[in-house]
């Protein structure tokens, strides 16, 4: 076996093993007496509309919906997709300037697969999704840890120190999984002029890479700025997963920047596309999307959630901040313990499925994911509260 794979295996994703192990305790308990809060896969169907237009191109089914097109993707795609995020950043964007991608996870290779060489270094910011370490590990790359501030947002000070002449590619995502932290204007603005300086400093090309999935599903009157806004060499890769609940269907797409230096670039992705095995994305759901291209999930069906668990979490005793946007809340182990000690408590004990804050490279906290099915709110309210009573009375 391929040492990188074994090792990988040896470190298997914590989100996984927690959601196979629902699958496992469901089996035995019932679905109704178990409480999984460990995957962020929106429990909803995608919108009426999405759905509609699926059945319409099914019935319909265009020439060439189901065969090969070029491995950048459809190009009326490309097109419609370009004109959405051109008037939302307010650049000239072109189709040229957009390669469909098999997800957000898809796409995020592809670009990490055509910009890195052993040995390069992306700077990662703490907390981080839980694969992003795996990714770079599969490209020979090494992932540079720059832990963010006690709140959260982005530490400039952390991230100046580990800007190297190594450096191609600073990774961020806002709305942050698993924080929920939005990183607003003036910290873009501060990481592109960190990086500007750095490529001056290095006489190199520094990408600010954003994973932007979650960008739609934000409260209280937060917005995500794009980062095409303030630096050129940007690279946005995102998908349709979270805010259309299309998550199994795998379709996103990678968007560079117009006035990134490299304009060789997309060429590099779809090619990359094509040499990876995914050799392009899915035909059909290229299509959905580019007809659904504006539409999105009903936001206050998060909202609810959000308020609906904050309410059973806290009277439980736990101590909760409101996320910003995604669906996630990232809380402190209370009695300030170990985090993973504490997953496996609330699941052997009370069937309440959590992530360890260990996974995401910050101990002491847990992740607990509100994409889940109102009865499973509601349904663990007496599991909370005897849960945290037995673990601070342990």
């Amino acid at each position: 076996m391929n040492s990188q794979i074994e090792a990988g295996l040896a470190r298997s994703s914590e989100i996984r093993k927690m959601f196979e192990a629902g699958i496992a305790l469901r089996a035995r308990y019932g679905a109704d007496r178990v409480y999984d809060f460990s995957l962020g896969n929106p429990q909803f169907e995608p919108p009426v509309y999405v759905r509609e237009t699926i059945k319409r191109l099914s019935d319909e089914s265009p020439t060439g919906l189901h065969g090969y097109m070029p491995s950048a993707g459809h190009r009326s795609t490309r097109l419609a997709i370009a004109n959405y995020v051109a008037e939302r950043d307010n650049l000239e964007v072109t189709a040229e300037h957009i390669v469909m991608s098999v997800g957000a996870a898809g796409g995020l290779n592809v670009v990490l697969r055509s910009i890195l060489n052993p040995g390069d270094e992306v700077i990662v910011i703490a907390p981080y999704f839980v694969e992003y370490l795996s990714y770079l590990n599969s490209y020979g790359a090494r992932a540079v840890v720059c832990q963010s501030a006690e709140d959260f947002f982005l530490d400039c000070q952390q991230l100046a120190k580990c800007l190297t002449a190594k450096t191609r590619a600073v990774l961020l995502n806002s709305p942050n999984n698993p924080t929920g932290v939005v990183y607003g204007d003036e910290t873009i603005r501060a990481v592109a002029e960190l990086l500007d300086n750095a490529q001056k400093k290095y006489n190199s090309v520094i990408h600010l890479l954003a994973d932007d999935i979650y960008r739609h599903i934000v409260y209280d009157g937060k917005s995500c700025p794009s980062i095409t806004r303030y630096y050129d060499n940007s690279l946005i890769v995102t998908s349709f997963s979270k805010d259309l609940a299309l998550a199994g269907e795998r379709i996103g797409y990678i968007y560079l920047s117009p006035s990134h230096q490299l304009k060789q670039l997309a060429e590099a992705f779809a090619y990359t596309t094509r040499v990876m095995g995914f050799v392009n994305a899915p035909s059909f759901m290229q299509k959905v999307v580019e007809s659904v291209i504006s539409e999105r999930l009903d936001l206050s069906l998060f909202a609810d959630k959000r308020a609906r668990i904050a309410k059973i979490i806290s009277d439980a005793g736990l101590q909760v901040t409101m996320p910003d946007g995604a669906f996630y809340f990232f809380l402190p182990v209370p009695g300030n313990s170990d985090d993973q000690q504490f997953c496996q408590f609330m699941r052997e004990q009370f069937r309440i499925l959590l992530v360890s804050g260990s996974s995401f490279g910050r101990p002491g906290y847990f992740r607990l994911s509100y994409a889940v099915a109102d009865q499973v709110i509601d349904n663990s309210n007496q599991a909370w509260c005897d849960g945290i009573k037995s673990w601070l009375k342990r």
